[in-house]
C-alpha cells in the first residue's frame, strides 16, 4: 500500500477501520463536557474531510483542558520496542491553532537503545520527551523522536510513518506534519507538547504489526492480514 496507489474498496474500507479507531481515541482525550456527537458518524464513516471542522475545534478544546495534566504513570517509561509496537495503529495528533491541527494513524516506528544521530541525550531524557532528528546527507531528511526507557535505561522510539486518509507520508513528512523540529524538548507525559498520542495494546481487526531488526534496531509496520 503505497501513496496514491489504493485499490478504492481497500481504501473505504481502511478508512472507516481507522476512522473508527481515531473516534475511540478521541473519546479516550476528549474531556468531560466537550461534545463530539457531530463527529461520532463521519469518523465512524471513515470521511475525514466533512469531520475536520469540528475535529479541529474538539482537539483544541482537548488541548486546552488537558495540557497541565499528568497521568499517574508515565506510558512511555517502558522498553522503546515495548513502546514502539504499541504505538503503531494508535491516532497521533498535532493540536495548533485554528486550521493547522493534523491527525493521522502511526504506521511504521523503529526503537533503539544506543545512543545515535543528533541528539543522543534523548536517549537518558524523562521518558515522553520530544526529539527532532535531522540528517543533511542525500537531500536532508528528520525523523520525530520519542524518549523511551525504563529507569536507569537509554532508549528512544522514532515515528517512521503514518497514514494520512488515503496517503502514507515519510518519515520526512511526518515529521513536518507534526512540527517535531518546534516541539523538541517537550514531553508528551507532562503534555507540555501540542502532539497528541498513547502506546496501547492492539490493533484494529484485518490488520497486524510486523517486526523487523535492522541497523541496530527494532521496526515494526501496520500491514494488512
Amino acid at each position: 500500500m503505497t501513496k496514491g496507489t489504493l485499490d478504492s474498496k481497500v481504501g473505504a474500507q481502511l478508512r472507516e477501520t481507522l476512522g473508527a479507531e481515531m473516534f475511540r481515541f478521541l473519546e479516550q482525550i476528549v474531556p468531560k463536557g466537550i461534545n463530539i456527537a457531530e463527529v461520532a458518524e463521519l469518523m465512524r464513516a471513515g470521511k475525514f474531510q466533512n469531520a475536520k471542522p469540528a475535529l479541529r475545534r474538539l482537539l483544541q478544546d482537548a488541548y486546552v483542558a488537558q495540557n497541565s495534566a499528568v497521568a499517574a504513570s508515565n506510558p512511555f517509561e517502558d522498553d522503546p520496542a515495548v513502546v514502539a509496537e504499541r504505538l503503531v495503529c494508535k491516532p497521533i495528533a498535532y493540536v495548533g491553532s485554528v486550521g493547522r491541527n493534523s491527525v493521522a494513524v502511526v504506521t511504521d516506528t523503529a526503537a533503539f537503545v544506543e545512543p545515535r544521530g543528533n541528539c543522543p541525550e534523548l536517549f537518558t531524557a524523562e521518558p515522553g520527551t520530544i526529539g527532532w532528528y535531522y540528517k543533511p546527507q542525500h537531500g536532508g531528511y528528520s525523523a520525530l523522536l520519542i524518549a523511551a526507557h525504563k529507569a536507569g535505561a537509554t532508549g528512544v522510539v522514532s515515528i517512521e510513518g503514518v497514514t494520512v486518509e488515503d496517503d502514507r507520508l515519510s518519515m520526512t513528512n511526518t515529521a513536518s506534519l507534526l512540527h517535531a523540529c518546534e516541539e523538541a524538548g517537550k514531553s508528551l507525559y507532562r503534555r507540555t507538547s501540542r502532539i497528541v498520542v498513547q502506546p496501547a495494546e492492539g490493533c484494529v481487526i484485518g490488520y497486524d504489526v510486523r517486526t523487523q531488526k535492522n541497523n541496530g534496531g527494532v521496526y515494526f509496520a501496520l500491514r494488512k492480514k
